[in-house]
């Protein structure tokens, strides 16, 4: 099914470069052109990561996109978080992305669950900035779409296992979600560090 999914989006990317209008399971081909624009960007300054986030999250087209043929830009998403300080944008891209269960897949066997786990560890230490807690909440998020499947939910638990030091990944989660239960900060970021 994924990749039939695959093969009608690289389908339609074709059709749309020679000028064709028409729509794949929904989605327009001008959805897809846009999105492939948008990904061209990431890893740079002009990337707009919201713009990016809107069509992902909403078209399972554009999920497909991101990690088919032409459009494997997962692992560009993927490398924002080793580069990036605060890298929110990415974060949350790559957790819409993950609404697609073959993207949850992907991302746990890329590595990227792991990194999102260690950027946790990193991050929880300097949450008193506003960019820092949004990154670490972005991040807490995509762990939590990715948790719903078995090889991904394994990896998370993994990493987390991994990382017990005194001011890592797991400390971290308990600090955090004390604050936050405190501070009554809503329960979709409860339900992530959940």
């Amino acid at each position: 099914e994924e990749a039939r999914k695959e093969k009608e989006v690289e389908r339609g990317m074709r059709r749309a470069a020679r000028g064709i209008d028409g729509e794949v399971d929904g989605t327009d081909f001008h959805t897809l052109r846009e999105l492939e624009k948008l990904c061209g960007e990431i890893g740079s300054g002009a990337c707009d990561y919201a713009r990016l986030e809107a069509p992902v999250e909403g078209s399972e087209q554009c999920r497909v996109f991101l990690r088919s043929g032409r459009g494997s830009h997962l692992l560009g998403l993927s490398r924002e978080l080793e580069l990036a300080a605060a890298p929110t944008g990415p974060l949350r891209v790559l957790r819409a992305a993950c609404l697609n269960e073959a993207n949850r897949e992907t991302l746990a066997r890329n590595g990227t669950l792991k990194l999102a786990v260690g950027f946790i560890a990193r991050a929880r230490r300097s949450t008193e900035k506003a960019t820092d807690r949004e990154a670490v909440s972005a991040a807490l998020f995509l762990l939590h779409t990715c948790s719903a499947t078995a090889n991904p939910r394994a990896s998370i638990i993994e990493a987390l296992a991994s990382d017990v030091e005194p001011d890592g990944a797991i400390a971290g989660l308990f600090a955090m979600l004390d604050t936050d239960l405190a501070n009554d900060a809503g329960a979709k970021l409860a339900a992530a560090h959940a």
